[in-house]
């Protein structure tokens, strides 16, 4: 049996992504950084392996920085939307973070 597909993505569509594994992890993130970068209260997390994330196309803009942990975060986002997306955190070796639904 082949693994269900979900399709996520930027607002404006430019950065579409596909993940065809089961989520590591699924949790909601109530630190500093994740509050920050969402604006919210909170951010839900998504973690899932390098293999089984492909970026369909487009190019994403980033930045990093020292996080409250001291260890780096790198955020992906959309340079034409400003959508955040991708981020990869010191104690995963996958892309984290995303939002679900079709681009």
């Amino acid at each position: 049996m082949s693994p269900e597909v979900h399709a996520g993505g930027c607002v404006c569509g430019a950065i579409p992504y596909e993940i065809s594994v089961a989520p590591a992890l699924t949790d909601h993130c109530h630190c500093r950084d994740c509050q920050r970068s969402s604006g919210v209260a909170m951010a839900t997390v998504v973690i899932v392996p390098r293999s089984g994330f492909r970026l369909l196309h487009g190019k994403t803009k980033s930045f990093e920085y020292i996080g409250d942990s001291g260890k780096p975060l790198l955020r992906h986002f959309c340079g034409a939307c400003g959508s955040p997306g991708i981020h990869r955190h010191h104690r995963y070796a996958g892309p984290l973070g995303g939002a679900s639904g079709e681009p």
